[in-house]
């Protein structure tokens, strides 16, 4: 999905609740895992897979939806008022959280991952998680950076050092 929305897009898009999740998914690509029972959002400053609640989703999706709106509100390329003022009523709508629920709920569908549980934390047993978003892979304790992919909720307040005991 391209980074910046065009307003005919987006408010295309803002016409139904289901299309607004289709468009939300599109643009946090992956970011976020439904596995039934919890919410998980993938944090790239921590390079972790954080559970999350259904107010911090709703919470994102409001403030997309203002950012795209203050995006289009200070480009200076979009000089339509009637089609500005029609996103400016559209963002106060669509951002009151009865309306963001009811896009939650679709948006669930599209994050449904059923085997995703099944990986946190032990997709690669051999990969131990450590601080400053790196991981050690015990079969040759070589360090390398962690992933989302290796789908670690956690890591060990441990740093990778040269210095070996004897006993090893």
């Amino acid at each position: 999905m391209q980074n910046n929305i065009d307003i005919e897009y987006f408010l295309e898009s803002c016409e139904t609740q289901q299309t607004l999740a289709f468009l939300f998914n599109a643009k946090h690509n992956g970011k976020f895992k439904y596995t039934k029972k919890y919410i998980y959002y993938y944090e790239s400053d921590e390079s972790l897979w954080i559970e999350k609640v259904k107010n911090f989703i709703i919470s994102t999706m409001s403030a997309f939806m203002k950012a795209q709106q203050d995006r289009f509100l200070m480009n200076k390329e979009y000089k339509d008022q009637n089609q500005l003022q029609n996103l400016t009523s559209i963002i106060k709508k669509q951002t009151s959280f009865k309306y963001l629920s009811d896009v939650y709920n679709y948006y669930l569908s599209e994050i449904q991952d059923d085997t995703f549980i099944d990986k946190l934390d032990r997709a690669y047993p051999y990969l131990l998680p450590i601080k400053n978003n790196k991981v050690i892979d015990l079969r040759d304790g070589t360090p390398r950076d962690r992933i989302e992919t290796d789908y670690f909720t956690y890591f060990c307040n441990v740093e990778p050092s040269k210095n070996k005991s004897e006993t090893m």
